[in-house]
C-alpha cells in the first residue's frame, strides 16, 4: 500500500495533515499536564466527540445559549489539536477541553475527570469517510478508505486499539466510557449518568428540574444539532475561504452494515475478535444487524457515495430485491412487514415510544411464543380472568404496536401491556418498565414462521427459498439470531426477563410463578398462596385450551375487506423443525448459531440435543 498522503507523523503516530494541525500545537498538547478538575472529552474521530462535547455543555451550562458553534469548538471547549495549549491556559475556572489522543499518549491527572465515547467501528468508519472527504473538500476510494482503517495508516491510527486503550482502563474513577449506541437509544438515562459522573451538583440540577432536563434533550438532539450548529473550519487548501461543515451527518446506527460489504464487514468482525477479545466491547462490535437511524431509510444500501459520487447499486439492488420479494418494507434500515395493516406511522411511533414507569412490555422475534407469553401475563395480571374475545386481548388490553399504534396506550389503566417484534438496540428503554424476552430454537421458528404465513393467507412460499431468506435476515424482522442477540446482551439488565420457549413448554408451572415473581410480588403472592387460581391460569394458557378458545379474526390478504380466522396456536411443541428440515439446513441453522451465538449460554442451550 502507498503511502497515506493525508497523515504526518508525529512521535510515530498518525495525525491528519492538514494546515490547521500544526505539528507544534500537536507536539506541545501532547506533553500538557491537566489541572485537578478539568474534565477532558477524548474520542476517535466521528464516534460522537462533538455530541458528547455539546451535552457536556449543556449540563454544565443548565441549557445556555452560545453565541456560535464555532465560539463554543474553539473558546469554550478548545480542540487540542487545532488550538494547542494557548487558549486553555487562559480559560477562568472549570475548564473543558477534547482531544482524539491515544490514552497512552497524554499525560493524565488523577484529579481531572475523562469521558471517553466509542462508537460500532462499522459506523465509525463510514462516518470517517464522509467527514475527512467534507473537510478536505476531496473524493476518496471508498475501498482504499477501508484497508487504511483497518492499519494504523489512517488518521489518528487503528480505531480498535484506540478504543483498546481507554477500555482498558475502564476501572479507573476518573474515567467514565461512553458508548454511542447506548447514549442513542436512551438519551435520558445517558445524560443523568454523564452529570453523575460531572458532580452531585450537575445531576441534582436534571433530577430535581424535568423542564430543564427536556430543554437539554431539545438542544442535543440530532435534528435540533444539525439544523443549528453547523461550524466555519478552515479550508484544507490555505488559499481558499473558509466552508461550513456539518458535524452532525445522520446521527444513527447501522449506517456502516448499509456501506459495506459482506466481505468488508467480515474483515471488521475478524480485526475486533483479535484485538478485543475478552473486552465487554466485543459484544458491541458484533455485525448485529441491526439498523437504525434518525431518517425513514427508504432504503437498503444508500448510506455512502463511491469517488464519482455513484450509490453503490450492487448492494442496493441486492436488499431491495431481497426484502421485495419477501414483501417487506425498510424502516429505519429493519425489514418490516408491508401488509396494510402495519402502518409505517404506527412502526415509527413503536419505535419511537418510551415506556411509562412500570410498563410491561412483551417483546421477541415472530412466532418464538409471543402471544403465548402476552396470554400468559394478562392471565397472572388479571388473576384468571376471561376475556370477551381473542382480539380484544390484542387489541385492547395488550396491544401489538406495530399493527395497532401506541395512541391506543392513552386510555389504557396501569399497568399498560403491550408487545412488539422490535430488536432491542431499535426502541427506546425506560429503566423503570418491565421487559418480557421470549425466543425459541431457530429451527423451530422457521418452520413456525413458514406456516404462520400460510395460515394468514399468503400464498405458500418455496419452503426452501423461505429458509434461505430466514437465514439471511432478509425477511420481516431481519436475522433471528441478531434479533435474540440483542437482547440476550441485556439479560443480566435489572427490568430484563429472559423466558425460554423450550422451558416454558416443559415446566410451565415453574415459568409461570417466575414470571409473576418478576411482575412483582402482588402478582406472585396470589399464586402462591392460592393453588386453585394457578391451576385456572396453567388450564387458560395450555395449548389444549388455547387452539380450542383463542382464534383471531384477522384481516384477509387476498380479499379486500375479508375477514379470516387465524390460529396461532398451531402444535405448541418442540423440536417439529428437526422433522420439517432437512439434514444440510439443520447444519446450515446449526453453524450460523455457533458463528452467531459464541460464548453465549445459548449455544449450550440450543446445540445440546
Amino acid at each position: 500500500m502507498s503511502e497515506n498522503q493525508r497523515i504526518q507523523k508525529i512521535r510515530g503516530f498518525s495525525f491528519p495533515k492538514v494546515a490547521w494541525f500544526t505539528k507544534e500545537h500537536i507536539e506541545e498538547t501532547l506533553d500538557y499536564e491537566s489541572r485537578d478538575g478539568d474534565i477532558i472529552i477524548c474520542s476517535y474521530p466521528k464516534t460522537g466527540t462533538t455530541w458528547l462535547q455539546y451535552i457536556i455543555m449543556q449540563i454544565l451550562s443548565k441549557g445556555k445559549e452560545f453565541p456560535s458553534f464555532h465560539d463554543a469548538l474553539v473558546n469554550v471547549v478548545p480542540f487540542m489539536e487545532m488550538t494547542g495549549k494557548g487558549p486553555i491556559d487562559e480559560m477562568q475556572g472549570l475548564r473543558i477541553y477534547k482531544h482524539h489522543y491515544p490514552f497512552d499518549m497524554i499525560k493524565r491527572n488523577d484529579k481531572a475527570k475523562y469521558l471517553y465515547i466509542y462508537r460500532h467501528p462499522q459506523d465509525t468508519l463510514v462516518s470517517a469517510y464522509h467527514f475527512f472527504q467534507s473537510v478536505r473538500g476531496e473524493n476518496f476510494d471508498f475501498d482504499q478508505f477501508f484497508e487504511e482503517f483497518l492499519t494504523n495508516d489512517v488518521e489518528y491510527g487503528l480505531y480498535l486499539k484506540h478504543v483498546l486503550s481507554f477500555v482498558a482502563h475502564k476501572n479507573d474513577e476518573n474515567l467514565l466510557l461512553i458508548s454511542y449506541e447506548k447514549l442513542y437509544t436512551n438519551r435520558k438515562e445517558g445524560y443523568l449518568r454523564i452529570a453523575k459522573f460531572l458532580g452531585e451538583e450537575y445531576y441534582q440540577n436534571l433530577v430535581g428540574d424535568e423542564s430543564l432536563l427536556n430543554q437539554i434533550l431539545e438542544k442535543t438532539s440530532f435534528d435540533y444539532m444539525k439544523k443549528n450548529l453547523p461550524v466555519e473550519r478552515p479550508n484544507a487548501k490555505p488559499e481558499e475561504s473558509a466552508n461550513k461543515i456539518n458535524f452532525f451527518r445522520k446521527g444513527g446506527i447501522g449506517d456502516g452494515k448499509n456501506a459495506l460489504s459482506p466481505n468488508q464487514i467480515k474483515k471488521i468482525r475478524e480485526l475486533a475478535n483479535e484485538i478485543m477479545k475478552g473486552t465487554e466491547v466485543l459484544k458491541e462490535c458484533r455485525p448485529s444487524g441491526l439498523v437504525v437511524s434518525e431518517t425513514d431509510c427508504g432504503a437498503v444500501g444508500s448510506g455512502f457515495e463511491s469517488q464519482n459520487g455513484q450509490v453503490s447499486k450492487q448492494l442496493f439492488q441486492e436488499n431491495v430485491m431481497a426484502t421485495e420479494e419477501q414483501e417487506c418494507k425498510i424502516i429505519r434500515g429493519l425489514p418490516f412487514p408491508k401488509a396494510p395493516w402495519f402502518p409505517t406511522k404506527n412502526i415509527e411511533d413503536t419505535l419511537d415510544l418510551v415506556p411509562n414507569d412500570g410498563d410491561i412490555v412483551i417483546a421477541s422475534y415472530p412466532k418464538t411464543g409471543t402471544t403465548w407469553l402476552q396470554y400468559i401475563v394478562l392471565q397472572i395480571v388479571s388473576k384468571g380472568e376471561l376475556f370477551p374475545s381473542f382480539n380484544d386481548c390484542l387489541s385492547i388490553y395488550a396491544p401489538f404496536l406495530e399493527m395497532k399504534g401506541t395512541s391506543v396506550l392513552e386510555k389504557m389503566e396501569k399497568p399498560r401491556i403491550y408487545k412488539h417484534h422490535c430488536p432491542y438496540n431499535m426502541v427506546k428503554k425506560n429503566d423503570k418498565a418491565k421487559y418480557l424476552y421470549i425466543y425459541r430454537r431457530p429451527e423451530d421458528t422457521v418452520v413456525s414462521y413458514y406456516h404462520f404465513m400460510i395460515n394468514l393467507g399468503h400464498d405458500p412460499p418455496d419452503q426452501n427459498e423461505f429458509f434461505a431468506k430466514f437465514l439471511s435476515g432478509n425477511i420481516a424482522y431481519g436475522s433471528y439470531y441478531d434479533h435474540v442477540l440483542s437482547f440476550y446482551d441485556h439479560k443480566d439488565d435489572e427490568g430484563m426477563l429472559l423466558v425460554s420457549y423450550e422451558n416454558l413448554l416443559i415446566n410451565r408451572k415453574e415459568e409461570v410463578l417466575k414470571i409473576a415473581k418478576f411482575l412483582g410480588d402482588e402478582y406472585y403472592q396470589p399464586l402462591f398462596e392460592d393453588e386453585s387460581l394457578l391451576e385456572k391460569i396453567l388450564e387458560h394458557t395450555s395449548f389444549d385450551y388455547m387452539k380450542k378458545n383463542l382464534a383471531l379474526i384477522h384481516p384477509d390478504p387476498k380479499v379486500e375487506g375479508g375477514e379470516r380466522k387465524v390460529n396461532f396456536f398451531r402444535k405448541g411443541v418442540k423440536g417439529d423443525g428437526k422433522q420439517s428440515l432437512t439434514s444440510d439446513q439443520l447444519k446450515q441453522l446449526k453453524d450460523m448459531a455457533l458463528e452467531k451465538l459464541k460464548g453465549t449460554e445459548l449455544i449450550e442451550e440450543w446445540l445440546k440435543d
